[in-house]
């Protein structure tokens, strides 16, 4: 390769790049409305070119919250989750026992 080309590859990969961001926002309460919200923060961060891990919005399509025993496993899946993201983004003004 050429010495361009290989700006370019270099150029290419670091735009491909997206660094893993977990999203934090309430989902009790008002479930519908948290997780359309959730949703719409999970997008944000797509178009700001980052890869969002919002499992608030996965675990509780096959988890029980209500359930200690699964409620203890996902904010045990969460913390090993948080620590292969690069920033955590915090959205709203409620902060829940989860």
């Amino acid at each position: 390769f050429t010495r361009v080309e290989k700006e370019e590859r270099a150029a290419k990969r670091a735009a491909d790049f997206r660094p893993i961001v977990y999203i934090c926002s309430p989902y009790s309460g008002n479930v519908n409305h948290n997780i359309e919200m959730a949703r719409k923060y999970s997008r944000f961060a797509v178009d700001r070119h980052y890869l969002p891990i919002a499992p608030h919005l996965l675990f509780t399509q096959f988890m029980d919250d209500t359930v200690p025993e699964e409620r203890e496993t996902a904010i045990f899946m969460n913390f090993v989750l948080m620590s292969k993201c690069a920033e955590m983004w915090v959205f709203g003004d409620t902060i829940s026992a989860g």
